[in-house]
């Protein structure tokens, strides 16, 4: 049992697939004891890798601060490559269930998001106009990059700008009391002015 834990250990200690030129599957799992999880994206690129697994809700503050609450996880498939063009390019696709707060009735709603990505890795703000129709751009600034940050602005991007209930779900605006649905209580209490002081007599 030593003997195959120790290598266990060798084999995820190995340089992975990408860094010997080779295509390879850059999993989530094999980096979950590191954290936050780095990704090198041009290492990425360059070995044309897929990474595939899941992520926290809890782990995408900002994201988190939008829902109600932040069970649940993040499903994300990515390919990191070239197309045929040669440009560089992260694609894939976001899944994730989140609940939010109705705006019509303001109760919880589960929402699902599903989100594809077509990144194109640009240097610079100046390459921006040479995006392909079709492509949002990714700046690349410095590596390696959190996981979570590839994630978290397009799953932002992909939330409802008003949340709401299905059409077909009971759904409706709460009632708020006014002054008009209110029944008027008679006043019970003596209104003749010199109330007090017949009250003060009595008790002579």
């Amino acid at each position: 049992m030593i003997a195959a834990s120790w290598h266990k250990k060798q084999q995820l200690t190995k340089k992975p697939a990408f860094d010997k030129g080779r295509r390879g599957l850059y999993h989530g799992a094999l980096m979950a004891a590191r954290k936050p999880e780095m990704v090198n994206v041009a290492r990425l690129i360059a070995a044309g890798s897929d990474l595939h697994g899941h992520l926290p809700l809890q782990s995408l503050e900002r994201l988190g601060d939008m829902l109600v609450e932040s069970e649940g996880e993040v499903e994300y498939n990515l390919h990191f490559g070239r197309d045929e063009q040669g440009r560089q390019m992260i694609t894939g696709e976001l899944g994730a269930t989140v609940v939010m707060q109705c705006q019509r009735c303001l109760a919880p709603v589960s929402i699902r998001l599903q989100r594809p990505m077509a990144w194109e890795c640009v240097w610079s703000e100046a390459q921006f106009p040479n995006i392909a129709p079709g492509h949002d751009p990714y700046l690349m600034v410095e590596e390696p990059v959190p996981l979570a940050g590839l994630v978290e602005d397009e799953l932002i991007l992909s939330l409802p700008l008003v949340a709401r209930h299905e059409a077909d779900e009971a759904c409706a605006p709460p009632r708020f009391s006014s002054g008009e649905d209110r029944q008027e209580q008679p006043d019970t209490r003596e209104s003749h002015p010199l109330a007090d002081l017949a009250r003060l007599k009595r008790k002579d």
